[in-house]
Protein backbone atom coordinates (compact mmCIF):
# COMPACT_ATOMS: atom_id res chain seq x y z
CA UNK A 1 0.00 0.00 0.00
CA UNK A 2 1.72 3.38 -1.27
CA UNK A 3 1.76 5.38 2.23
CA UNK A 4 0.13 9.61 1.00
CA UNK A 5 1.45 12.24 2.88
CA UNK A 6 -0.58 14.73 4.36
CA UNK A 7 0.07 17.30 1.24
CA UNK A 8 -1.13 14.14 -0.87
CA UNK A 9 -4.96 14.40 0.35
CA UNK A 10 -7.10 17.18 1.27
CA UNK A 11 -10.65 16.81 2.26
CA UNK A 12 -12.97 19.80 2.15
CA UNK A 13 -16.81 20.83 3.21
CA UNK A 14 -18.88 22.78 1.21
CA UNK A 15 -21.85 24.26 2.86
CA UNK A 16 -25.03 25.40 1.38
CA UNK A 17 -26.59 28.76 1.28
CA UNK A 18 -30.30 30.37 1.74
CA UNK A 19 -31.06 33.40 -0.21
CA UNK A 20 -33.74 35.37 2.31
CA UNK A 21 -33.67 37.88 0.18
CA UNK A 22 -33.63 37.75 -4.05
CA UNK A 23 -34.24 41.04 -6.08
CA UNK A 24 -32.96 40.11 -9.68
CA UNK A 25 -32.14 43.35 -11.73
CA UNK A 26 -32.54 43.53 -15.32
CA UNK A 27 -30.16 41.62 -18.08
CA UNK A 28 -27.40 43.30 -18.57
CA UNK A 29 -25.29 43.68 -21.55
CA UNK A 30 -23.10 40.68 -21.51
CA UNK A 31 -26.19 38.63 -20.67
CA UNK A 32 -25.41 38.76 -16.96
CA UNK A 33 -28.47 39.75 -14.26
CA UNK A 34 -27.33 42.11 -11.06
CA UNK A 35 -28.58 40.84 -8.16
CA UNK A 36 -29.85 42.46 -4.52
CA UNK A 37 -29.72 39.58 -2.19
CA UNK A 38 -29.09 38.45 1.44
CA UNK A 39 -27.13 35.20 1.61
CA UNK A 40 -26.42 32.76 4.74
CA UNK A 41 -24.68 29.89 5.08
CA UNK A 42 -26.11 26.96 6.89
CA UNK A 43 -24.54 23.77 7.99
CA UNK A 44 -26.13 21.63 5.12
CA UNK A 45 -23.20 20.49 3.84
CA UNK A 46 -21.17 18.38 0.59
CA UNK A 47 -18.10 16.57 1.19
CA UNK A 48 -14.77 16.36 -1.18
CA UNK A 49 -11.75 14.53 -1.18
CA UNK A 50 -9.27 15.32 -3.23
CA UNK A 51 -6.44 13.34 -3.80
CA UNK A 52 -3.23 14.02 -6.38
CA UNK A 53 -2.43 11.42 -8.95
CA UNK A 54 -0.15 10.51 -12.15
CA UNK A 55 -3.28 11.07 -14.40
CA UNK A 56 -3.77 14.17 -16.09
CA UNK A 57 -6.84 15.82 -15.75
CA UNK A 58 -9.75 16.01 -13.04
CA UNK A 59 -12.00 13.13 -12.24
CA UNK A 60 -15.01 13.76 -9.74
CA UNK A 61 -16.95 10.46 -8.33
CA UNK A 62 -19.60 10.96 -7.07
CA UNK A 63 -21.81 7.55 -5.86
CA UNK A 64 -25.17 9.29 -4.75
CA UNK A 65 -26.10 12.01 -7.39
CA UNK A 66 -24.92 11.81 -11.36
CA UNK A 67 -22.78 14.94 -12.42
CA UNK A 68 -22.36 16.45 -16.14
CA UNK A 69 -18.90 15.34 -16.77
CA UNK A 70 -17.96 19.24 -16.79
CA UNK A 71 -18.91 20.67 -13.65
CA UNK A 72 -18.26 23.56 -10.87
CA UNK A 73 -15.79 21.27 -9.72
CA UNK A 74 -14.21 20.58 -13.14
CA UNK A 75 -14.10 24.58 -14.09
CA UNK A 76 -12.18 25.22 -10.51
CA UNK A 77 -9.53 22.82 -11.46
CA UNK A 78 -9.17 24.49 -14.58
CA UNK A 79 -9.31 27.92 -13.39
CA UNK A 80 -6.82 27.07 -10.57
CA UNK A 81 -4.54 25.09 -13.09
CA UNK A 82 -4.28 28.33 -15.82
CA UNK A 83 -3.65 30.69 -12.76
CA UNK A 84 -1.15 28.61 -11.12
CA UNK A 85 0.30 26.73 -13.62
CA UNK A 86 -0.12 23.49 -11.69
CA UNK A 87 -1.20 20.43 -14.09
CA UNK A 88 -0.69 18.20 -11.64
CA UNK A 89 -3.70 15.18 -11.90
CA UNK A 90 -6.64 15.00 -9.56
CA UNK A 91 -9.58 12.58 -8.28
CA UNK A 92 -12.08 14.34 -6.16
CA UNK A 93 -14.41 11.56 -4.52
CA UNK A 94 -17.83 14.07 -3.64
CA UNK A 95 -20.49 13.23 -1.07
CA UNK A 96 -23.38 14.92 -2.03
CA UNK A 97 -25.75 16.27 0.68
CA UNK A 98 -27.34 19.46 -1.01
CA UNK A 99 -29.75 18.94 -3.44
CA UNK A 100 -29.27 20.04 -6.96
CA UNK A 101 -31.47 22.60 -8.57
CA UNK A 102 -33.13 23.34 -5.39
CA UNK A 103 -31.38 27.39 -5.04
CA UNK A 104 -29.02 26.08 -2.11
CA UNK A 105 -25.90 26.67 -4.00
CA UNK A 106 -24.58 23.12 -3.61
CA UNK A 107 -22.35 23.35 -7.42
CA UNK A 108 -21.47 26.63 -6.57
CA UNK A 109 -20.03 25.68 -2.94
CA UNK A 110 -18.45 22.83 -4.63
CA UNK A 111 -16.48 25.08 -6.44
CA UNK A 112 -15.30 27.11 -3.63
CA UNK A 113 -14.26 23.90 -1.87
CA UNK A 114 -12.13 22.83 -4.79
CA UNK A 115 -10.31 26.08 -4.50
CA UNK A 116 -9.44 25.63 -1.12
CA UNK A 117 -8.97 21.98 -1.51
CA UNK A 118 -6.02 22.52 -4.63
CA UNK A 119 -5.08 25.30 -2.26
CA UNK A 120 -4.10 23.29 0.32
CA UNK A 121 -2.92 20.63 -1.77
CA UNK A 122 -0.55 21.92 -3.93
CA UNK A 123 0.50 25.28 -1.00
CA UNK A 124 -0.01 27.71 -3.73
CA UNK A 125 -0.80 30.26 -0.94
CA UNK A 126 -3.10 31.91 -3.06
CA UNK A 127 -4.68 35.65 -1.77
CA UNK A 128 -8.50 36.12 -1.01
CA UNK A 129 -8.51 38.86 -4.23
CA UNK A 130 -6.85 35.43 -6.13
CA UNK A 131 -9.66 33.25 -4.82
CA UNK A 132 -12.24 35.84 -5.78
CA UNK A 133 -11.58 36.61 -9.18
CA UNK A 134 -11.15 32.91 -9.98
CA UNK A 135 -14.32 32.27 -8.09
CA UNK A 136 -16.20 34.47 -9.93
CA UNK A 137 -14.64 33.02 -13.53
CA UNK A 138 -16.48 29.55 -12.06
CA UNK A 139 -20.05 31.02 -11.21
CA UNK A 140 -21.69 34.29 -10.03
CA UNK A 141 -22.60 32.67 -6.46
CA UNK A 142 -19.25 31.33 -6.19
CA UNK A 143 -17.39 34.58 -4.75
CA UNK A 144 -19.26 34.28 -1.25
CA UNK A 145 -18.62 30.80 -0.91
CA UNK A 146 -14.56 31.62 -0.94
CA UNK A 147 -14.86 34.19 2.33
CA UNK A 148 -15.58 32.96 5.57
CA UNK A 149 -19.00 35.09 6.30
CA UNK A 150 -22.11 33.75 7.61
CA UNK A 151 -24.19 36.19 6.81
CA UNK A 152 -23.39 38.84 3.96
CA UNK A 153 -25.42 41.21 1.58
CA UNK A 154 -24.57 40.08 -2.32
CA UNK A 155 -24.91 42.90 -5.25
CA UNK A 156 -23.21 42.91 -8.34
CA UNK A 157 -23.21 39.89 -10.10
CA UNK A 158 -22.31 38.10 -6.81
CA UNK A 159 -18.80 39.61 -6.42
CA UNK A 160 -19.84 42.38 -4.27
CA UNK A 161 -20.10 40.97 -0.54
CA UNK A 162 -20.56 43.35 2.89
CA UNK A 163 -20.71 40.87 5.51
CA UNK A 164 -23.35 41.33 7.93
CA UNK A 165 -23.34 40.46 12.06
CA UNK A 166 -24.69 37.89 13.30
CA UNK A 167 -27.05 39.08 16.08
CA UNK A 168 -28.81 36.11 16.68
CA UNK A 169 -29.34 32.05 16.16
CA UNK A 170 -31.24 31.17 13.54
CA UNK A 171 -32.80 27.83 12.97
CA UNK A 172 -34.16 26.68 9.42
CA UNK A 173 -36.13 23.88 7.80
CA UNK A 174 -35.97 23.71 4.89
CA UNK A 175 -38.25 21.59 2.40
CA UNK A 176 -37.86 20.08 -0.68
CA UNK A 177 -39.78 19.90 -3.65
CA UNK A 178 -40.00 16.42 -5.96
CA UNK A 179 -38.83 18.72 -9.00
CA UNK A 180 -36.40 20.87 -9.26
CA UNK A 181 -35.58 24.30 -11.47
CA UNK A 182 -32.56 24.82 -13.17
CA UNK A 183 -30.89 28.16 -12.44
CA UNK A 184 -31.00 29.06 -16.57
CA UNK A 185 -34.43 28.30 -17.00
CA UNK A 186 -35.58 30.28 -14.23
CA UNK A 187 -33.40 33.59 -15.41
CA UNK A 188 -34.63 32.49 -18.97
CA UNK A 189 -37.75 32.73 -17.89
CA UNK A 190 -37.38 35.87 -15.99
CA UNK A 191 -36.58 37.73 -18.90
CA UNK A 192 -39.48 37.07 -20.69
CA UNK A 193 -42.09 38.38 -18.10
CA UNK A 194 -42.76 41.35 -16.47
CA UNK A 195 -40.40 42.70 -13.75
CA UNK A 196 -41.27 42.40 -10.54
CA UNK A 197 -39.29 45.01 -8.70
CA UNK A 198 -38.44 43.25 -4.99
CA UNK A 199 -35.91 45.90 -4.47
CA UNK A 200 -35.29 47.25 -1.23
CA UNK A 201 -32.05 49.93 -0.10
CA UNK A 202 -28.93 48.34 0.98
CA UNK A 203 -29.39 49.76 3.95
CA UNK A 204 -32.77 48.82 4.35
CA UNK A 205 -31.73 45.16 3.41
CA UNK A 206 -29.36 45.62 6.79
CA UNK A 207 -31.78 47.20 8.57
CA UNK A 208 -34.55 44.56 7.74
CA UNK A 209 -31.96 41.74 8.40
CA UNK A 210 -31.85 43.49 12.14
CA UNK A 211 -35.64 43.20 12.64
CA UNK A 212 -37.33 40.17 13.92
CA UNK A 213 -37.79 37.51 11.30
CA UNK A 214 -41.58 37.81 11.64
CA UNK A 215 -41.31 41.60 10.59
CA UNK A 216 -39.12 41.09 7.87
CA UNK A 217 -40.11 42.36 4.26
CA UNK A 218 -37.88 40.40 2.14
CA UNK A 219 -39.41 38.51 -0.88
CA UNK A 220 -37.60 36.65 -3.85
CA UNK A 221 -38.22 37.65 -7.68
CA UNK A 222 -38.19 34.18 -8.91
CA UNK A 223 -41.19 32.95 -6.66
CA UNK A 224 -44.01 33.88 -8.91
CA UNK A 225 -42.33 32.16 -11.60
CA UNK A 226 -41.35 28.75 -10.22
CA UNK A 227 -44.70 28.58 -8.05
CA UNK A 228 -46.35 28.21 -11.80
CA UNK A 229 -44.17 25.58 -12.22
CA UNK A 230 -43.65 23.79 -9.75
CA UNK A 231 -47.32 24.76 -7.27
CA UNK A 232 -45.67 22.47 -4.17
CA UNK A 233 -43.57 25.74 -3.35
CA UNK A 234 -46.71 28.00 -2.71
CA UNK A 235 -48.22 24.52 -0.81
CA UNK A 236 -44.99 24.16 1.17
CA UNK A 237 -44.43 27.67 2.10
CA UNK A 238 -48.00 28.05 3.25
CA UNK A 239 -47.29 25.03 5.75
CA UNK A 240 -44.55 26.53 6.80
CA UNK A 241 -46.41 29.41 8.11
CA UNK A 242 -49.40 26.94 9.29
CA UNK A 243 -46.26 25.30 11.43
CA UNK A 244 -45.82 28.89 13.14
CA UNK A 245 -42.51 29.80 11.22
CA UNK A 246 -41.50 33.24 11.79
CA UNK A 247 -40.59 33.62 8.21
CA UNK A 248 -40.91 31.64 5.12
CA UNK A 249 -39.73 32.08 1.59
CA UNK A 250 -38.35 30.45 -1.67
CA UNK A 251 -34.32 30.07 -1.58
CA UNK A 252 -32.45 31.49 -4.69
CA UNK A 253 -34.35 29.87 -7.98
CA UNK A 254 -35.58 27.45 -6.17
CA UNK A 255 -37.43 24.79 -5.69
CA UNK A 256 -36.74 24.22 -2.14
CA UNK A 257 -38.19 26.89 0.59
CA UNK A 258 -37.45 27.30 3.63
CA UNK A 259 -39.18 28.47 7.37
CA UNK A 260 -37.30 30.20 9.97
CA UNK A 261 -38.41 29.23 13.60
CA UNK A 262 -36.96 30.30 17.23
CA UNK A 263 -35.62 27.81 18.08
CA UNK A 264 -34.01 24.56 17.16
CA UNK A 265 -36.13 22.39 19.00
CA UNK A 266 -39.32 23.36 16.97
CA UNK A 267 -37.09 24.04 13.98
CA UNK A 268 -36.20 20.03 14.13
CA UNK A 269 -40.37 18.96 15.69
CA UNK A 270 -41.49 20.96 11.98
CA UNK A 271 -38.93 18.92 10.32
CA UNK A 272 -40.23 15.28 11.40
CA UNK A 273 -44.13 16.41 11.17
CA UNK A 274 -42.54 17.28 7.13
CA UNK A 275 -41.02 13.75 7.37
CA UNK A 276 -44.13 11.61 8.66
CA UNK A 277 -46.28 13.58 5.85
CA UNK A 278 -43.70 11.83 3.06
CA UNK A 279 -42.02 15.65 2.02
CA UNK A 280 -38.50 15.96 2.28
CA UNK A 281 -37.42 18.03 4.38
CA UNK A 282 -33.89 19.03 6.36
CA UNK A 283 -33.08 20.96 9.43
CA UNK A 284 -30.42 23.78 9.16
CA UNK A 285 -28.77 25.64 11.40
Amino acid sequence: MIKLSVFEVCRESAYAKINLHLNVLPRREDGYHDIESVFIKVNLCDDLLVTKNDKPGCVVLCSNMNLPKENTITRAYDVFCAKTGVHCGVEVRLEKRIPSQAGLGGGSSDGAAMLRALNSLFKTNLSQQDFAEMALSIGSDVPFFVYNFKFAIITGRGEVIQPLSQGRDLHFVIVLCNEGVSTLEAYTTFDKVPLRNCALSLRSLKNEFENEPRNWRFSNSFLPIVEQKVPQVRKNIAMLLDYDAEFACMSGSGSACFGVFSTAQQAKNVTKTFLDQGINAVYAG
